[in-house]
């Protein structure tokens, strides 16, 4: 039995033809909190729709949504062009005591939802346009998922309908909201923990296959509905990822999260790019298989100009370090990551000792079983690690707030949806812009042979 009550035979079951997609439904479930019905309405319910609840509309959805119980959502549609996938995701939520309704067209399901507050739009790339924009011009409120679109002229759409309609749309580069992030961004900001920020590097490496191997034909809609919606055949609606017509290539994937994450503790976004890229020929794909890119920043620090260099690797052909990111500085360097294993401070061990190093060595040795003083009196004691040395620190962080990694990204969203004047957007839709230049450069530099491209301040520009 999952803890929901639900045997997963009874939902293999209940699911036909589609097995392999609702084996994916029953894993979220088995982690789901024991389903509990709606709390009675209030004026500030809001009613929100899916779009999308393939891989990451379920995590935003069954791990997420569902258990959001002080949000008060009421989830009335589910949006999708795989009928087995739309049907598990309506049983789903019914589950729950939600009345949703399925549809196969987000157009349709605008028609039919006229009390809607919000859609959260989780579909491939290069359909976020069209719909974000037709769900603002509806008068809802959008969550979209990075990236913005495969195009800069789709997200330029998108900042515009926003601007427009007066409606708020939240990027989905979640980071933003993540409490270990905001605890590491005071620490760079307000303390200036690192000192003076000279470098940043990232990686996003993994080992995997790049093709989805299609299901039993059953499960999968049929040839008119595929082509209806946009794509010549399965292969193109599975693999949409490594098809230029659909996606910005893997560095739009997953290298926008980390490129993001440096605008945002930079306070600037890329005046120049360089990059190379590869493409693994026993993986065939239209886009590169792995990528390094060079980047520039020039920001301001301490009231002076400072040029950060930052290089930024992923790799679809080995998982070796995972992803994270760093920010190196002349006192110091931090890494970054949604989870506790490499978030952390390192401190030079021949600068000085100031008072929020003293507490956050404090507040260590209280609460981390095994920690012992990085400091003795005024004097640092080298703790080496590798080849580094320094003092070294895990960064505070309060185990309540230890959610799934878009938990607080949705609440934001949800909150300044209630309460726009006083809650703001931690991704609104020109920050999302940034980002999404930032990379998509990246391919316009590849294209160009890799050289040195720069980017002027009026390209981050929406007018």
């Amino acid at each position: 039995m999952t803890r929901t009550g639900m045997k997963r035979r009874e939902f293999l079951r209940a699911a036909g033809a589609g097995a392999l997609l609702a084996a994916a439904w029953a894993d979220d479930l088995a982690a789901a909190d024991e389903p509990q019905p709606p709390a009675p309405g209030k004026d500030d319910d809001l009613n929100i729709a899916f779009v999308g609840i393939g891989t990451q509309g379920r995590v935003l959805l069954a791990s997420n949504c569902l258990k959001m119980a002080d949000q008060r959502l009421r989830i009335r549609a589910i949006c999708d062009i795989w009928g087995v996938r739309r049907e598990a995701g309506v049983r789903l939520v019914r589950k729950y005591g939600h009345e949703a309704r399925g549809y196969e067209d987000y157009r349709e399901m605008l028609a039919g939802e006229k009390d809607l507050d919000a859609v959260i739009i989780a579909t491939p790339d290069w359909t976020h346009a069209e719909i974000a924009v037709a769900c603002l011009k509806a008068g809802k409120h959008v969550y979209c998922e990075k990236e913005m679109s495969n195009t800069l002229e789709g997200a330029r759409s998108m900042v515009r309908a926003a601007r427009q309609t007066g409606k708020l749309l939240q990027i989905g580069h979640q980071r933003r909201s993540n409490p270990r992030y905001l605890t590491a961004l005071e620490y760079v900001r307000t303390h200036r923990a690192l000192g003076r920020i000279t470098n940043a590097y990232g990686q996003w490496n993994r080992f995997r296959g790049l093709r989805v191997p299609a299901p039993a034909a059953a499960a999968m809609p049929n040839a008119a509905t595929i082509a209806r919606h946009g794509y010549p055949g399965v292969e193109h609606l599975l693999n949409w990822r490594w098809y230029k017509r659909y996606s910005g290539g893997p560095i739009a994937d997953l290298g926008s999260h980390q490129v993001d994450v440096f605008n945002w503790f930079l306070r600037a976004a890329p005046r120049a790019i360089s990059a190379m890229s590869w493409r693994d020929p026993a993986q065939p794909s239209e886009w590169y298989t792995s990528v390094n890119a060079m980047y520039e920043w020039a920001t301001t620090q301490a009231g002076r100009e400072q040029i950060v260099q930052g290089f930024y690797q992923l790799l679809n052909t080995s998982s070796h370090g995972g992803y994270f990111e760093t920010l190196i500085g002349d006192e110091g360097s931090m890494n970054l990551r949604e989870f506790d294993g490499r978030m952390g401070l390192r401190r030079e061990e021949n600068v000085v000792v100031p008072d929020f190093e003293r507490e956050l060595d404090q507040w260590c040795v209280k609460n981390i079983k095994g920690f012992t003083t990085r400091l003795d009196g005024t004097i640092s004691v080298k703790v080496p690690s590798g080849e580094e040395s320094g003092r070294i620190y895990p960064l505070p962080f309060d185990p309540r707030n230890d959610r799934p990694v878009h938990w607080a990204h949705l609440v934001n969203f949800f909150s300044a949806v209630r309460n726009p004047k006083n809650v703001k957007l931690n991704c609104p839709a020109d920050e999302g812009y940034h980002s999404a230049v930032s990379v998509l450069r990246v391919n316009d530099c590849l294209a160009a042979g890799g050289g040195r491209l720069e980017i002027k301040p009026e390209e981050y520009v929406v007018s």
